[in-house]
This record gives structure tokens, sequence and C-alpha cells, in this order.
């Protein structure tokens, strides 16, 4: 008998609360799913179904083996959709919603290569919203994380050598109090940023002589032009520090580390195009080494 027949009737009566709606929602008899989910029971050994005249209950090993069975499978149809996306030319404009920080450091400078495969596409930014877009990039923390993970990305301290042979280089995190700090609005009153050693120890950051701005970008300007110390994302600031630009300072601090998540929006007018840049993506940061704090299977579970 079919593996996946059997894992896709166990799945349904689970989704559906029973055989007959899993039977209808397959479109197959009620004696084909329940010959279907017998026989994985017996492959497998285990009873996943207390079954009763009036109900059907999934025993402990069928709940913990439906997470897995779901996962299984929802990767199987990503597969499939992907690949008929592959086989197909795909002309319409490609709609991307993302943070104005991720499309300039860590999109664009890989887009080349994938247009050059995709020479009829087009590609539209949007920084403002996800509404109308195909494709979502954002960066997360916490554990309801609703997308693909692509990477962990992490805040660095930086300040550019102008600064620091003006002002001194800070030796602990409460000595930024005396420096001159460049920051995004914050959502804490009073604390500009939440620093945690790698002992775990976290250290709020306060300072009085700061200068505050509306935007990544405006905050990176600034601390190249010598105008204090900042706190920005590792995929920001690789580059300049590749080159000397800035330099890290706390190289034992960080900030809270975020997911950088991709999620395709259902029923966007290039959803397969979408599929495509976001297997992409996750490739390209693979193969050419993102500069981020690593890549996302490197998180505990």
């Amino acid at each position: 008998m079919d593996k996946f027949a059997e894992l896709r009737a166990f799945t349904h009566v689970m989704d559906h609360g029973g055989f007959t709606a899993a039977a209808e929602a397959l479109g197959m008899s009620k004696a084909a799913v329940s010959k279907n989910v017998a026989a994985l029971e017996r492959r497998l050994g285990l009873k996943l179904f207390e079954r009763t005249t009036r109900q059907v209950r999934p025993t402990t090993e069928g709940n913990h083996y439906y997470r897995w069975t779901r996962q299984l499978l929802a990767e199987a149809d990503w597969a499939d959709t992907c690949a008929r996306a592959l086989a197909e030319p795909q002309v319409a404009a490609l709609r991307v919603a993302a943070p104005a920080e991720l499309v300039e450091h860590m999109i664009l400078p890989r887009l080349g290569r994938f247009l050059s495969s995709h020479p009829d596409s087009s590609v539209v930014f949007e920084t403002g919203g996800s509404e109308g877009c195909d494709l979502t990039l954002s960066a997360e923390t916490g554990e309801a994380m609703d997308g693909r993970p692509l990477a962990v990305s992490t805040h660095v301290v930086v300040a550019s050598s102008l600064y620091l042979a003006s002002h001194g280089r800070p030796e602990s995190a409460s000595d930024l109090a005396n420096h001159r700090l460049l920051h995004l609005p914050s959502e804490q009153e009073g604390v500009i940023w939440t620093l945690t050693d790698r002992r775990g120890a976290v250290t709020p950051v306060t300072a009085e002589r700061r200068i505050e701005m509306a935007d990544t970008r405006s905050v990176l300007e600034a601390c190249l032009a010598g105008l204090g110390i900042a706190c920005l994302p590792d995929f920001v600031v690789a580059r300049d520090l590749s080159v000397g630009r800035l330099t890290r300072v706390l190289p034992d601090y960080d900030s809270a580390r975020r997911v950088i998540l991709s999620r395709t929006e259902s029923g966007g007018p290039a959803r397969e195009l979408a599929m495509q840049f976001q297997s992409y993506l996750d490739s390209a940061l693979r193969e050419q080494g993102a500069p981020l704090a690593g890549r996302a299977g490197d998180l505990a579970p």
C-alpha cells in the first residue's frame, strides 16, 4: 500500500476529527480511509486511534505522530510546488515586503544572480506593509514565529575609529553611559539598548548624551561620521567592519537574537515566483556565507 496514502489518510482523520469527514475531504470512501489507517497502524505496530461507535480519539502516540506527519506532508507539498514552479517561465512582478535594512544589506547584494536566471521578471520592494505582496521578510524574536527561517541575526555595538580616537573605547557596558549613543526610538522609557554578555547577564544601557534617529540607515551614517556609538544588526555593519570603517566595541556583548523569516503570501499574484526566490535566497545565504550570527538551524529548539 502507498505509504503517503496512509500518512494522508491518518493526517486528514486528525485534521477533520473523524473518518467520514476525512473521506469527504480526500474524495475517497470511508472504507478506503479506514483501510489506509489500519495498514499504517500495522506497519508501525502502534494504535493511533481509540475507536468507539460514536467518536474517534487519537492515542498519545497518535498525537505525537500527527505532529511529524503534518510537517512531512507539508514539506512534500512544498517540494511539488517548487518543482512545478521551476518548469514554468515567470513574467509577473515579484512584490517583496521587507524592512529597508534587509532590502539594502541582505537582498540587493544577492539579487543579481536571481534576476540573471529570471531575465523577464520585475521586482517591487515594499517597506511599509505586506498587503498585496507575494513574499514577506522580517526579523522576529520570541517563540511564535510565522515563516521559513533563513538565518539568525544579532545587534552588535560598533563605532568609527574617528570617534574612538577622540572619546576613548568603553571597556564595559556601564562605560557606555559616558559616551554619545546613536539609536532608534526605544520601547522602554529611559533604556536605549539591552545588552547580553556571553554568560547571559543582561545590562540595560542608558546615556545622557544621545542622538535619536528614525531609521537604521541614519544611525549607520551617523556612526560612520564619528558622531557616537551605535548598536546595529550584524548584516548591516558587516561590510564596514570588514574594510575597517567601523570597529566592534564590547565584543563580549550583543543584543537579543532575531530570526530572519521569509513567508510567501497566499493568493499573491506571483506566488510561485516568490517560492523560487525564497528557495534561492535560502541557498544563497547558505552558499555565500551570510554576515550573520548564524544559520537558522543554529537556534536551540
